[in-house]
């Protein structure tokens, strides 16, 4: 890895990923097109990547390395990317949605109540069944316009959240291909596209039809929505001449067009350097309703209703400006009151909020206009009382604008060159924060300032003193997971003396640009503590910060997870920050966490019992502080700073009381020695005079002991006084009022590799969410000790103990993480077969007074199956769906076989029925003619019967005329007449006889055939009734026959479809059997999790000791040995304490009878006697403990060595 010089050396802009800035950023410029002709483009500033090159430097300079390879981790879920992004209020929308462990999805989770969602269904053998990853979103009419979380919810979790835009135009999905202008996609005006750049070189072609003289706007974003894209639009006309061009990183993209003239016009969008996937999304936004870029002033205090001036594109009564826009065209302005809630700790942002802006507060405002609304903005709540403008021209002394603080400005770098200078007056004594937001505003100012005092000369010359040169703020809460350096400067300003001070403003690139986009505030406010958190998830590795990756909470059953919790320290604040979670599930539990002073950040723990039910949904985690006045912190730092020099004044002063008894103690013995020789030798003039001389001596001494007794005890008092001080001050901060500020959500949107420089890209969430699984986690460290207050000088403990399940009985290494600074700390194993660890902490004098939270973690090597259920699951399935294609195989056979035999039986009844209704027309003809010649038959039967009568009638006439002849001639024989007369009726009856016989002949004949057409007459109906019957039934049949056909075809593709449907649900269910039965075969991951949060506040040492025992510490069994302890008291401590030998657990038979050190005496001696049944072995975790009353009841400690032996 590059060192941080080498990349300090860097071109910084080629570490930001873009191409070095030039003069002409911001700036029409004219670029030919592919016909030649001039056209009219606007390239926008790039905002810069948050993940600077200064930042990389701190970062190295901090020990942070390149990642390992990544470490293997139990299934989370993880969402990369969902399509659309977006939908309409109002209107369903169907998403799919793509990540890694989204297994078994079967809901969507969001920040806002009148958002749900179903899965996404098709229909399978009749039944509805979820497609995966597919689901159908429903908006709320009422849901306003903005941007949400989404969160997949599935077998593994809650994923971390994507963006969902809610907009109040309709909501149209891009389709492709629509890469090229012959198929660009109709584009409808005011409607929003939720469109993506799928895959590299794509690039996507809308078409739109406009009227002459039609304004509209064209915005494109792509940061707002979790994207990678830095979209490029550019405007065509129909025949293809560039109109238009715009680009802005990932910010906002605004094309503010006349239409010239009717006709259709084109719109092409293209990542910057033609890359894409399907996280490289977009939205395109084409209406013609209003567009707003900047508010001034850019905040406003809480609870305020405010007149603002809105300054954008398209606004209903809006007047013209002289400032220009993102598109480089003139703005409009209009004025808009503007209420804001009265809640300033709140941040409810317009859009997506960066790392380093995480700390700050703010309220979404929606402009609307007759003519629709406009995207939402950001107004920031103030800081200070007052908001104002700035006045231009600021630029120069003369011009300087004065201002009385506190108060908080906005201003504009509107032009290259462009500083803005602000004075004001102050008073020796008071503090303020000066503080400039700029990126943190969400824009790419980059500003910086100077603070001087001014001083003018009686002949008005000025002199200025440079008290400041303010630029980025460095602190980096986050590390390589949530970056939160800001390039906007702070400096807390405490006033030196009464005067004027001017602050000169300007943006870090200054000579090169200008733009009234590049809004700022300037705040200048009383400072006021306070403290804003971010709880963020982070992967569960032992340095998160080398595998900066997305990820969420996610409990299985009994076990432990952790959080990062980031605190945002304003204006000096120093206190406590307890934090804890509300909200939580039955079952699971959190003991909290405590940052101290000088702790920004800190592990919150989480545990879930091993019957905790399933739970999937927002959590908070909440942080309380006592916020004490400035006042009241100096106080106590006042009183705490007087306690310290009146404790390290009492060395001197100890000292000069055993000076002054050192220098006595010769002097009495020389002033007794001259009584002595006096009392000897009584009228010795020498004598008595040294006695005299002698005694003088001792009353001198006497004076300096007293004088240095009294000091002494003057300064015992003071120390005394001062602790009382302490003690008073303290309380008095102490009961300042407690306030809670809820914790913003905090996420990974793009994973990081330290290793090649790059950060995550991280932003705000709007939830801190949890879920617990299914699943049973393979062991749990457990421990109830994590709450500690102890003195500087004393040793912790902390048992914990270890439920293991399903068989897991690997070595867990536990270490601590981030412990405080100068402590000692036990790393070690449980080993395999062991249930629980004892794990010290050493926390010698040198450790800061103070609150911390560091943390204890868990490494071990599992077997994890992944979701064996699912396994068994389609394992099961298979064996249905390889039974059901065997059974639908052999239908499809059957069917198959039927349709067969049902096709001859059709056949050969139809062959069968056209023979019949062949021999239906025979007999049809027969009887048709037999009945003819039957009738003709019977019609001549009628004639010869006639004929025969008429016959049998002219022959009885005859007769009778024969008869009446001869009569006649018997009368008279001989006439001629009468025998010519009876021979012709003889001849007549001869006649008529032959006649009669021929007609009867005749007669007989015509019965005759008349008889046998009749026989044939029946039997020709007869066969005619057969054959019609046989017609019949075999048409009935071949009619039957026919219909068993159909059926049989219809089953045959029936069972066919069936088979071949039930084939491929049986290569399915192989498929996924086998994919689930790979996925599901054992692993052996690195789990982490943490045992606890260790929180452990730390008080000031009353002393230290040293420990000398007999015999080098070696004692047996029954015997005992001496323990010289030497106490050194610190910190104003006086007392008496009591020296005692506290056993750590599993160390039993030891005893020591308790010893008091008075408070005039620094030493004593402990014994210790060892029982029969004494532990043996090298003691672990033994120590001797002095016990006193400073400042409450309070002990230190100190290790000590002792081996026992048989």
């Amino acid at each position: 890895m590059p060192t941080a010089s080498a990349l300090a050396a860097l071109p910084r802009a080629s570490l930001l990923g873009f191409p070095p800035r030039t003069l002409q950023e911001g700036r029409a410029m004219l670029f030919p097109n592919s016909q030649g002709l001039a056209s009219e483009c606007h390239i926008q500033s790039g905002q810069p990547r948050r993940f600077s090159w200064r930042t990389w430097a701190l970062l190295l300079a901090a020990g942070v390395a390149s990642p390992a390879a990544v470490l293997a981790q139990l299934p989370q879920a993880r969402l990369a990317s969902l399509h659309p992004a977006g939908g309409q209020a109002g209107q369903p929308v169907e998403i799919s949605v793509a990540g890694t462990d989204l297994d078994e999805a079967t809901g969507l989770v969001f920040n806002h109540p009148g958002m749900t969602a179903v899965p996404k269904t098709q229909m399978v053998d009749g039944k509805p069944q979820p497609i995966a990853n597919a689901f159908v979103i429903t908006v709320a009419g009422d849901v306003p316009p903005g941007i949400y979380d989404l969160r997949v919810k599935g077998l593994f979790g809650l994923s971390n959240p994507r963006t969902f835009a809610v907009v109040d135009r309709k909501s149209v999905t891009e389709t492709e291909p629509n890469n090229a202008p012959d198929k660009a996609q109709s584009a409808e005006l005011n409607s929003v596209m939720f469109a993506r750049s799928d895959a590299a070189s794509d690039v996507d072609w809308y078409k739109l039809t406009l009227p002459a003289g039609k304004r509209i706007l064209i915005e494109a974003r792509a940061g707002r929505i979790d994207s990678r894209m830095e979209p490029v639009v550019e405007l065509y006309s129909g025949s293809r001449r560039l109109l238009r061009r715009a680009q802005v990183g990932r910010s906002d993209v605004v094309v503010d067009f006349t239409a010239p003239a009717a006709g259709d016009y084109l719109v092409r969008v293209y990542d910057r350097v033609f890359a894409g996937s399907p996280e490289y999304a977009y939205q395109l936004k084409i209406h013609d309703g209003p567009q707003v870029e900047y508010l001034l002033p850019a905040s406003g205090t809480a609870g305020s209703t405010t007149e603002y001036t809105v300054y954008g594109h398209n606004l209903p009564g809006g007047q013209p400006s002289p400032q220009k826009g993102s598109d480089g065209r003139p703005l409009e302005m209009v004025k808009a009151p503007i209420p804001l809630p009265g809640d300033a700790t709140q941040l409810n942002s317009a859009g997506v909020v960066s790392p380093d802006a995480s700390g700050i507060d703010s309220y979404s405002f929606v402009y609307r206009g007759a003519n629709g609304s406009a995207t939402p903005v950001n107004v920031f709540y103030a800081s200070a009382p007052t908001t104002l403008v700035e006045v231009e021209p600021n630029d120069t002394v003369p011009q300087v604008q004065k201002i009385a603080v506190p108060v908080e400005i906005t201003g504009q770098f509107q032009n290259r060159r462009d500083t803005d200078l602000f004075q004001f007056d102050a008073k020796a004594g008071e503090v303020y924060t000066i503080e400039v937001f700029g990126q943190r505003n969400g824009n790419p100012t980059d500003p910086t300032f100077a603070l001087d005092s001014v001083k003018v000369d009686d002949k008005g010359m000025e002199a200025l003193t440079r008290v400041t040169l303010a630029e980025d703020n460095p602190l980096n809460l986050g590390g390589t997971l949530f970056n939160t350096v800001s390039d906007d400067p702070v400096f807390r300003f405490a006033v030196p003396a009464d005067g004027t001070y001017r602050l000169t403003v300007r943006d870090r690139y200054f000579e090169n640009r200008g733009d009234a986009s590049l809004v700022y505030r300037l705040a200048i406010r009383r400072e006021t503590p306070d403290f804003r958190l971010v709880a963020m998830p982070v992967v569960p590795n032992p340095d998160p910060n080398t595998q900066p990756t997305t990820w969420e909470v996610s409990l299985r059953k009994g076990d432990s997870a952790h959080l990062m919790v980031m605190a945002h320290r304003r204006d000096g604040f120093s206190g406590d920050i307890t934090v804890t979670a509300e909200g939580l599930p039955a079952g699971v539990t959190t003991a909290g966490a405590l940052l101290g002073p000088g702790q920004n950040s800190a592990m919150l723990v989480l545990k879930s019992a091993e019957n905790a039910a399933d739970f999937a949904g927002p959590i908070k985690i909440v942080g309380r502080a006592r916020i004490a006045t400035p006042a009241q912190v100096k106080a106590v730092a006042d009183a705490e700073a007087a306690r310290l020099a009146a404790v390290q004044a009492l060395p001197a002063l100890l000292k000069g009381v055993t000076d002054a008894e050192t220098a006595l103690k010769p002097v009495t013995e020389a002033a007794a020695k001259a009584k002595e020789a006096l009392d000897k030798d009584a009228n010795n003039d020498a004598l008595k005079k040294a006695k005299a001389d002698a005694d003088a001596a001792v009353v001198k001494a006497t004076e300096v002991l007293k004088t240095a007794t009294d000091a002494k005890a003057a300064g015992e008092k003071k120390v005394v006084d001062s602790n009382a001080a302490v003690a008073a001050a303290r309380q008095q901060r102490d009961q300042a009022p407690e306030v809670a500020r809820e914790a913003r959500g905090g996420t990974i949107v793009w994973n990081g590799n330290p290793g090649a420089q790059q950060a995550a890209e991280s932003r705000v969430a709007h939830q801190v969410a949890l879920a617990v699984l299914k699943e049973v986690a393979p062991f749990q460290l457990n421990t109830d000790a994590v709450k500690f207050s102890v003195n500087a000088g004393s040793q912790i403990l902390v048992p914990v103990s270890v439920v293991k399940r399903a068989g897991f009985d690997n070595p867990i290494t536990l270490n601590f993480v981030a412990p405080l600074q100068n402590a000692q700390v036990e790393n070690k194993p449980i080993n395999k077969g062991e249930a629980s660890g004892l794990y010290r902490v050493y926390i010698p004098s040198n450790v800061a007074v103070g609150s911390h939270t560091f943390f204890l973690q868990g490494t071990a090597q599992v077997s994890y199956s992944r979701n064996p259920e699912a396994a068994a699951a389609a394992a099961k399935e298979k064996e249905v769906a390889d039974k059901t294609a065997t059974e639908k195989a052999e239908l499809a056979k059957k069917g198959a076989d039927g349709k067969v035999a049902a096709d001859k039986k059709a056949t050969d009844t139809a062959a069968e029925a056209k023979k019949a209704a062949d021999a239906k027309v025979s007999a049809d003809k027969l009887a048709t003619d037999t009945a003819a010649a039957a009738k003709a038959a019977a019609d001549a039967k009628v004639v010869t019967d006639k004929g025969v009568v008429d016959a049998e009638a002219a022959h009885k006439a005859a007769l009778d005329a024969q008869a009446k002849a001869a009569e006649a001639l018997n009368k008279d024989a001989n006439n001629e007449g009468l025998k010519k007369a009876k021979a012709d009726a003889d001849a007549n009856v001869a006649k008529a006889a032959e006649a009669l016989k021929k007609a009867q002949e005749a007669k007989a004949v015509a019965d005759k055939k008349a008889t046998d057409t009749a026989e044939e007459l029946k039997k020709a109906a007869d066969a005619k009734v057969v054959a019609d019957k046989a017609a019949v039934d075999t048409d009935t049949a071949a009619k039957k026959a026919a219909e068993e056909k159909v059926a049989a075809d219809k089953l045959a593709v029936e069972t066919d479809a069936a088979s071949k449907a039930a084939a491929a649900a049986k290569a399915a269910a192989d498929k996924k059997a086998t994919d689930t039965a790979n996925a599901s075969k054992p692993t052996t991951p690195n789990v982490f999790p943490p045992a606890a949060g260790i929180m452990v506040t730390v008080r000031p040492s009353p002393g230290t000791l040293a420990v000398a025992v007999a015999n080098g510490g070696a004692l047996k069994r029954g015997a005992m040995v001496e323990a010289k302890v030497t106490l050194t008291r610190a910190n104003g401590f006086t007392g008496p304490v009591t020296l005692s030998l506290p056993l750590p657990p599993n160390v039993t038979g030891l005893s020591a009878a308790a010893v008091v050190i008075p408070a005039d005496k620094n030493e004593g001696t402990l014994v210790i006697q060892a029982a029969g049944d004494a532990t043996v072995g090298q003691l672990a975790n033994l120590v001797v403990r002095a016990s006193m009353d400073f400042d409450g009841q309070s002990a230190i400690d100190q290790p000590v060595a002792l081996n026992v032996q048989q």
